[in-house]
């Protein structure tokens, strides 16, 4: 009996300093600042409960079988569009660049971003002025 309510007793232990470790990250609202016939900008936030830089973070579009699985057309596009973290005081961006311009006044954006603590997937329609 004595083994068991300290094994029990270790198992809680254990479950108590596991939220401590694990930090959610979620991908918030995009920032648009480009129209059409410029290249892509814009930013999304990372929403996150763990302060600072997640070493571990790795950034990118979605690939054409993720949009296929998600039921989404591939534009080919999306390959000149570059995802880039960066850290903003105690806040993280993504920033998105393209190396072309945009011609479609709209653009389906799945962005996936994995680290340590877990895989997120987010899509993204995103509209552009035509200014």
């Amino acid at each position: 009996m004595t083994r068991l309510l300290a094994s029990l007793c270790l198992s809680f232990a254990a479950l108590l300093w596991l939220p401590s470790t694990a930090f959610a990250q979620g991908l918030g609202a995009m920032t648009l600042k480009s129209a059409v016939g410029q290249p892509l900008r814009a930013e999304v936030k990372v929403t996150s409960s763990s302060p600072g830089k997640d070493a571990g973070l790795h950034t990118a579009i979605a690939t054409p079988e993720e949009y296929k699985t998600l039921g989404l057309e591939f534009d080919p596009y999306l390959y000149s569009i570059r995802v880039a973290p960066e850290t903003r005081g105690k806040e993280m961006v993504l920033l998105l660049t393209s190396s072309r311009v945009v011609q479609e006044p709209f653009l389906e954006v799945v962005i996936v971003m994995q680290s340590a603590t877990g895989r997120v997937m987010r899509k993204y329609t995103v509209l552009f002025d035509s200014r």
